[in-house]
C-alpha cells in the first residue's frame, strides 16, 4: 500500500511539473529516489525472511543431527497413522498422524508400557531442583510415545517409543509442569484442545513427531514436533500456541524442538547410561 500511494504521488507531481516548471522537477526527482529506496528496503525484508526460513529448514543438518524429513501428509477425509520401521540400530525414526476430534482416544489413561525403548535405562536419581527437605528419588527416563496415546490409541509399539527424560516429557524432574513450553506434554495438551474446539467443523490435525539423533547415538538429543491443521476443503490452517520455540517449517507447518535433557543427570546419548548430576 505504501508503494502504491508513493507511486500515485510521483505521477501527480509529474503532472504538476508540466504546469509549474523546473522547480517541481527537483521535488519529482527526490520523490522518485525515495520510491526506489522504499522498494529496495521492501525487497530486503522479503530476502531476509527467506534466508531465515532456509536456515530453519536446514536446522538439523546444521547441528550435525539427523532425523526423518519434516513433511505433512496429504490431506484425506479418513484418519491416517504412519509409523516408520526402526533403523539398522533399532532406533525409532518417525511417527505421523492425521485425525479429527472423533478419532481421539475415549479414555485418558493408557495401560503401562511393557516394551523398553532403545537406550532406555531404569535410573532413579535425586531431584536436585528442589530444596533438600523436599528432594526425593525420581525416574530419570520415561518410556515415551512419540504420538501420545490420547491421539493414537496406541501404547505398546516399539516404532512409537523413545527414551525421554521426565523434564522433556512432562516438564519437571519429579512432578508434572504441563505449562512448561519446553516439554512435549504442553504441546500435546494444546493440540488435543485445538482438535476438540474444531470438532463441529471436522477440521483435521496433522502431527509428525521425529526423534533427532547425533551419529549412531541410541538416545535422541531432541524431539521435533511439526503440526498443521486442514479444514473441510483441505485448506491448511495455521496452529500456533505463542511459544518462543515455535517456528515455520516445511509447507507452513509449525515446528518445535524439545531438548532431551535433565538438570539432575549427565546423559550419555550413545548408549543411554547416565550419571547423577548434583
Amino acid at each position: 500500500m505504501k508503494n502504491r500511494t508513493l507511486t500515485l504521488f510521483v505521477v501527480l507531481l509529474g503532472v504538476i511539473a508540466l504546469v509549474c516548471g523546473s522547480n517541481i522537477l527537483i521535488t519529482l526527482n527526490k520523490a522518485h529516489t525515495l520510491l526506489i529506496k522504499n522498494r529496495q528496503i521492501h525487497s530486503s525484508v522479503h530476502k531476509a525472511s527467506s534466508i531465515q526460513r532456509e536456515k530453519f529448514v536446514d536446522y538439523i543438518s546444521g547441528k550435525d543431527l539427523h532425523g526423518w524429513k519434516q513433511l505433512p501428509l496429504e490431506p484425506k477425509t479418513t484418519r491416517q497413522f504412519e509409523l516408520a520401521d526402526p533403523d539398522n540400530l533399532g532406533r525409532t525414526r518417525d511417527a505421523h498422524i492425521q485425525l479429527t476430534a472423533k478419532d481421539l482416544a475415549k479414555g485418558k489413561t493408557a495401560t503401562s508400557i511393557a516394551l523398553k525403548p532403545k537406550g532406555w535405562h531404569n535410573y532413579d536419581f535425586i531431584d536436585n531442583t528442589k530444596p533438600a527437605e523436599q528432594a526425593k528419588k525420581v525416574r530419570l527416563m520415561h518410556k515415551k510415545n512419540l504420538i501420545d496415546y490420547r491421539l493414537s490409541t496406541l501404547n505398546n509399539d516399539r516404532r512409537n517409543l523413545v527414551a525421554l527424560t521426565a523434564v522433556a516429557d512432562t516438564g519437571d524432574v519429579s512432578s508434572k509442569n504441563e505449562d512448561n513450553q519446553n516439554c512435549m506434554r504442553y504441546y500435546e495438551n494444546h493440540l488435543i484442545s485445538w482438535l476438540k474446539s474444531h470438532a463441529t467443523t471436522g477440521d483435521r490435525l496433522d502431527l509428525q513427531v521425529t526423534p533427532v539423533y547425533e551419529g549412531n547415538d541410541l538416545v535422541p538429543h531432541e524431539i521435533r514436533l511439526a503440526y498443521l491443521g486442514y479444514d473441510a476443503n483441505n485448506q491448511p490452517l495455521e496452529i500456533c500456541f505463542n511459544s518462543p520455540l515455535e517456528h515455520v517449517g516445511q509447507h507452513d507447518a509449525t515446528v518445535v524442538y524439545i531438548k532431551n535433557q535433565s538438570a539432575n543427570a549427565d546423559i550419555n546419548y550413545a548408549n543411554g547410561t547416565a550419571t547423577y548430576h548434583s
